[in-house]
């Protein structure tokens, strides 16, 4: 291989294919989402994260084996990331003798492209691809360049400083239109970003093409990142003088360990700030059409953990006079329901149970405290999910013409789209999942 010529692509728009759903993969996907490309994956066994971008549609994911005939679709690039290091020279055998660029996961595939390893200094990015394509000697020279290069005086005065904290933002419940515009801001001029699974992934095009996305999502049945692994990372990259977005869901101090964040980063001497995020509280209920209070029928509510709880004291919680609405309950709700009506409140009290939501795949049901075990009987498919006692789906939400119908738009977010929305339509993108919306109460009885 002789010595490597760099370009930067404009990818906005264009077809892009990685066959594969592992680690490799995931990660080639997860570094193409900012570009704007339209993202294709062929994969047998997708990870659980491009199984959650392909819901709510910023990725195409083909769940099969990869066909030969995948490569007869257009793409301005090919990434061949399978587990089989025969097929993915295959892969790029058969597309380097087209003439088309193909980069493969093993350096022996023989493939005609590498990604360099980049960093941002003061307005411009630097990139190194070594001669033999090994990315770990491309990124130990790229941190060993960033950190010996000498700052310029506006760069210590403007961009030093900012790039020595880390910003906690929150992201939001799910809905990308509820991120704050400073939390946009931050994520715009982030070195490195990490994100939880909960965050969606449009957010992250805001990000800087050359921006590091670390992922440490916490899964309540899958994979999980320890908090402390979570709280050394910001503290390293923190400390190596980078802009480091905690891009976390919701706001990071309502059940989100935000606490523990700055602890360990105070306690290291690293800068921090937050900028708070919309919480579900409101949010996710809001959206749903589910008013926590109103005038004369309630002057309050109660927020409850249920992954810290003890299930007892939910019996105390019945006598609260108001609605109570319960994060991270799916797994424990019969228990709940059954301590909630021994406390008192009757067993056909109204319930609402929103999962994902703000999300392409959510799903609104309505039922009561003894319907609520059966609803949510198998908690896998429900979570995460927001179990609201004692509140129903406002009338006016209910009474629009569109309500619970979901059109399908290739633009979400133009005039179009909030004006179906206004009629109380559920308005995903062409690629997106189906939502599921169970109005009466009855059809989620025994």
């Amino acid at each position: 291989m002789g010595q490597p010529y760099l370009i930067s692509l404009d990818l906005s728009d264009q077809p892009v294919l990685v066959v594969g759903g592992g680690r490799i993969a995931t990660r080639k996907v997860e570094g193409l989402l900012a570009t704007g490309a339209k993202i294709r994956v062929v994969a047998l066994v997708a990870s659980r994260r491009l199984r959650e971008l392909a819901g709510i549609g910023s990725i195409d994911l083909v769940e099969r084996a990869f066909d030969i005939r995948d490569l007869d679709r257009p793409a301005a690039l090919t990434f061949a990331a399978t587990d089989d290091a025969d097929l993915n020279w295959a892969i790029v055998q058969q597309l380097r003798r087209e003439g088309r660029l193909v980069n493969g996961a093993d350096p022996e595939s023989g493939r005609n492209f590498s990604t360099p390893a980049t960093a941002r200094l003061e307005g411009a990015t630097l990139a190194v691809a070594t001669d033999d394509g090994d990315p770990r000697r491309a990124k130990a020279l790229r941190d060993a360049l960033a950190a010996s290069r000498p700052s310029s005086e506006s760069e210590s005065r403007h961009h030093g400083e900012a790039a020595a904290a880390v910003t906690l933002v929150g992201a939001g419940p799910g809905n990308p239109d509820l991120l704050t515009l400073g939390g946009r801001r931050a994520i715009g001029q982030a070195d490195v970003i990490v994100y939880d699974h909960l965050v969606h992934p449009d957010l992250l095009k805001w990000a800087r093409p050359d921006a590091e996305l670390i992922a440490v999502g916490k899964h309540p049945f899958g994979e999980q990142v320890a908090q402390e692994s979570i709280n050394s990372i910001l503290v390293r990259e923190g400390s190596l003088g980078k802009r480091v977005v905690r891009l976390k869901g919701g706001d990071p101090f309502i059940f989100g360990r935000g606490t523990e964040e700055i602890d360990a980063l105070h306690a290291a001497g690293v800068a921090w700030r937050v900028i708070p995020g919309v919480s579900s509280i409101n949010g996710v209920s809001g959206e749903a059409g589910v008013a926590l209070t109103r005038r004369g029928r309630n002057h309050g509510f109660a927020v409850v953990s249920a992954a810290t709880t003890p299930l007892e004291e939910f019996r105390r919680w019945a006598a609260f006079p108001g609605p109570i609405e319960i994060f991270m309950g799916v797994h424990k709700a019969a228990a709940i329901a059954r301590e909630l009506v021994a406390g008192g409140r009757p067993e056909t009290e109204p319930v609402v149970v929103v999962a994902r939501g703000g999300t392409a795949t959510e799903v609104i049901a309505e039922t009561t405290l003894a319907g609520l075990r059966y609803l949510l009987a198998e908690p896998e498919e429900w979570t995460p999910a927001l179990i609201m006692v004692g509140v129903s789906r406002e009338a006016a939400f209910a009474a629009r013409e569109l309500d619970g119908q979901v059109v399908r738009l290739a633009d979400t977010t133009g005039p179009q789209a909030d004006a179906l929305r206004a009629r109380g339509a559920r308005v995903a993108g062409a690629l997106d999942a189906p939502h599921r919306f169970t109005r009466p109460a009855e059809k989620a009885q025994p």
